[in-house]
């Protein structure tokens, strides 16, 4: 690489000539350097007087990648001493990363972390955040690319249904229809580790329902969860964050290192004891365990009175 000539200014160097011995004055000097990446760049040369508060100045400009070279000149001879250099990368047509990972309180989540998460729902973003089971990667439930992208990212097949997640048993009736059995069922178990798989009203979009038009609904006992819901305002599509042998993931930092190229946050909740929720079936008003997971099933065997058989596998009994 040649040499070019590259102009430097040089502030408040002490002078004999009358002109420039006035403190704060700028005057040229003219060094050889690499030629710089960019056409224009701004390069300071301070004495050791004012080096001391320019250098607190351009620190974070260094540290920012603002190109900003500083010199220091010690004595009345002009010594060059390279202080710090930090030069851009060069542009290109690339989009810059803006993948986030937010830490949250688990129990006080932060009001301006909540709000940039659920920017990013509403622009069609993907997020992974914590629920009471295990971390989930989700969407905006009336999103479809974004739902196509889960499919891609979760590595499911298109003719698993997914799920989705609501705030409180208002938002589970708008979006299934609920009898009164059900709803009994409901409100003794959630908030908690459960998913319901019920009869889907028309307002479920059908890429999340492939075969039948029934849909698990969840609503987690977390309160980052919670938090993002409430602010959103719909619901959030969820499926379990897994590593390639199928078992979910449970530290948010491991999280964002396999998925964060994406999706656009991770909410880091801390660690989670990884355990997927029960999956229970209230279809035609009957009690069917999908599968055994984090909730209990002791009361819904208790009720058919074959909690010898239930832990066997997957079950049907009638409701009594």
């Amino acid at each position: 690489m040649c040499p070019c000539t590259c102009q430097f200014w040089c502030l408040g160097r002490e002078s004999n000539s009358h002109s420039d011995n006035r403190r704060g004055i700028l005057s040229p000097l003219r060094l050889p350097i690499p030629p710089p990446r960019h056409k224009e760049r701004k390069v300071w040369a301070v004495d050791s007087k004012s080096s001391g508060a320019l250098q607190k100045h351009f620190s974070p400009l260094l540290k920012r990648g603002k190109g900003f070279l500083v010199i220091l000149i010690i004595g009345e001879n002009i010594i060059v001493k390279v202080m710090g250099i930090c030069y851009p990368p060069p542009a290109t047509n690339r989009k810059p990363s803006t993948i986030m990972i937010f830490a949250l309180n688990s129990q006080n989540p932060q009001v301006r972390f909540i709000k940039k998460i659920v920017e990013a729902l509403r622009n069609g973003g993907i997020i992974i955040y914590p629920t009471d089971t295990v971390y989930g990667i989700g969407c905006d439930l009336f999103n479809k690319k974004s739902i196509e992208k889960i499919y891609q990212i979760a590595r499911r097949s298109t003719e698993q249904p997914l799920s989705f997640i609501c705030p409180d048993l208002k938002d589970i009736s708008t979006y299934a229809n609920v009898s009164d059995f059900a709803y009994r069922v409901l409100k003794r178990h959630l908030p908690g580790p459960y998913t319901f798989i019920l009869e889907a009203t028309r307002l479920v979009p059908k890429i999340i329902m492939p075969k039948r038009r029934t849909v698990g609904i969840r609503v987690p006992n977390d309160n980052i969860c919670l938090s993002i819901l409430k602010e959103f305002g719909h619901p959030i599509i969820s499926a379990t964050v897994k590593d390639e042998m199928g078992e979910p993931l449970s530290d948010p930092r491991e999280i964002y290192k396999r998925f964060g190229h994406t999706v656009d946050i991770v909410a880091d909740g801390g660690n989670i004891a990884p355990d997927e929720s029960t999956v229970i079936s209230l279809i035609d008003d009957q009690f069917l365990i999908i599968r055994q997971g984090k909730g209990d099933i002791h009361t819904f065997c208790k009720q058919a009175n074959k909690y010898e058989d239930v832990v066997r596998g997957t079950y049907q009994y009638k409701n009594s």
